[in-house]
């Protein structure tokens, strides 16, 4: 016999009677639609956290004269990429964004190195007071950032 409230139904085998569970359908319907409403939430988030990205795309597109208008377009009336021509053209964008892509590698293959090194060392040796620095380190990071400007700020 099914103890969980959901119906069942039994049939006939060669060795006897064997009771098996049937799904309960409004359950099943209802999880779905949870389901379904969950994802239509995070679809609408992904949309209402882009829209900045997209604005920002769009208003790249337009002239100048077209983004200092008052009121706003949403789409630009004269679609232009002047704007990324004198990215390339009026400043050394290449060189900057090749220097910053070589000094982010460097910066992230060291510092990986140097915590595997000492993620080796302190998962296999014992040091004295490494328990001590376990928990200063977790304190450090229950400290909200915001509140290490408060002294600055004075």
């Amino acid at each position: 016999m099914v103890r969980d409230g959901s119906a069942s139904a039994t049939t006939q085998n060669a060795i006897g009677p064997v009771e098996y569970a049937q799904p309960d359908r409004w359950a099943s319907v209802s999880r779905a639609l949870g389901r379904a409403g969950q994802y239509v939430l995070m679809v609408v988030l992904v949309l209402l956290m882009s829209a900045p990205l997209f604005w920002m795309f769009i208003s790249s597109m337009k002239p100048d004269s077209e983004s200092m208008a008052y009121p706003p377009t949403i789409l630009p009336e004269t679609w232009t990429f002047e704007a990324y021509q004198n990215l390339f053209t009026v400043s050394a964008f290449g060189t900057y964004l090749r220097n910053s892509i070589i000094v982010a590698s460097i910066s992230t293959v060291g510092v990986i190195a140097i915590a595997l090194c000492a993620a080796y060392a302190l998962s296999r040796f014992n040091f004295p007071l490494l328990r001590g620095l376990g928990e200063i380190s977790l304190f450090a990071y229950m400290i909200p950032p915001i509140l290490l400007l408060v002294p600055i700020a004075r």
